[in-house]
């Protein structure tokens, strides 16, 4: 509901997480450094951040993880490379 003075306030529940096929990968990656490894070049998908629209909750979290959003988008840009 808006407030008498035309204000309001939206909340986003976003979740992020990553699975993996167990039949194809015995052994996943555990951090966001693992998923730099050249062997998944190709094998990597998320939703890239400006992209889809829930690749947000891949920035927020990276931002979160790596201390705001000027880290997270040099890790991002790198990660980019396997995906």
């Amino acid at each position: 509901d808006r407030a008498a003075d035309g204000k309001w306030t939206s909340v986003v529940n976003n979740y992020f997480g990553f699975i993996h096929n167990k039949k194809e990968l015995k052994s996943p990656p555990r951090t966001w450094e693992d998923l730099l490894d050249p062997a998944y070049k190709e094998k990597v998908q998320y939703s890239t951040p400006g992209v889809a629209g829930d690749g947000t909750a891949v920035l927020i979290k990276a931002m979160h993880d790596f201390g705001g959003q000027e880290p997270a988008m040099a890790y991002l840009k790198k990660l980019q490379t396997n995906n």
